[in-house]
């Protein structure tokens, strides 16, 4: 616990010093992910474009694609720009390598998604077909509040299998190679999960005061440096 008092302190120092950069990523990614939104309601409600531009089968995943790339090329630009540690490697191809090692970490991720939650979608599958062939509703109830707990049970087991994927972009951003970063980033994790948790529990309350919105770009910055500082002292 004293650790994680003395790197969230870390953190809240180090952002004093970047807070405009910080700030400023945040507001340009917030600017940039509502650009898919201004540009369908401007190309749908304006008369310029003709009616072969406002396919809405061919438009939204279209923009879906954009906004995953986006996020895509957010999350590395982000990694490097709260870590210290950084690497010589510089320029677009770092960029756009940086991006797809951040597809691969998603593509593992929702991987890991799919198998924790698999015994609840087969739950909830026996549910429906028993629901819709009118099971007693005590059985039904029973099932359900299984289906509850199985979903709960495999969040918490999808929550720390990937957090063994924490800390591959930093190792990235150091200069090793993407598959030295998965390697090493998953065997060094071994051990520290725990303790990687309960850091980012400790912002619960955090984000929970960003329902008012007004606290978000500082909590966001906060929680990037202190992942960031963490990654760094197990790097």
């Amino acid at each position: 616990m004293r650790v994680n008092k003395e790197l969230r302190l870390e953190a809240r120092t180090a952002l004093r010093a970047m807070r405009k950069r910080a700030f400023l990523s945040f507001f340009v990614e917030c600017f940039l992910a509502a650009l898919p939104a201004a540009i369908a309601v401007f190309v749908f409600s304006s008369r310029l474009f003709p009616d072969c531009y406002k396919n809405e089968r061919f438009f939204w995943p279209v923009l879906a694609v954009y906004f995953f790339v986006l996020l895509l090329f957010f999350r590395a630009y982000n990694t490097r720009l709260f870590f210290g540690k950084t690497g010589k490697k510089r320029g677009f191809r770092f960029v756009l390598l940086s991006a797809v090692l951040e597809l691969w970490l998603f593509l593992i991720r929702t991987a890991l998604f799919l198998l924790c939650l698999l015994p609840f979608f087969a739950m909830a599958v026996i549910l429906v077909k028993e629901a819709v062939d009118a099971a007693p509703l005590s059985a039904v109830a029973v099932m359900g509040t299984f289906a509850v707990s199985l979903f709960f049970l495999g969040l918490v087991f999808y929550r720390r299998f990937s957090a063994f994927l924490f800390l591959v972009p930093y190792y990235y951003c150091s200069g090793f190679s993407m598959t030295q970063s998965i390697r090493s980033g998953i065997r060094k994790s071994d051990g520290n999960v725990e303790n990687l948790l309960r850091l980012r529990r400790s912002f619960f309350g955090g984000f929970l005061l960003c329902i008012f919105v007004f606290p978000v770009v500082y909590v966001w910055s906060y929680y990037k440096l202190s992942m960031s500082i963490f990654a760094e002292r197990l790097i």
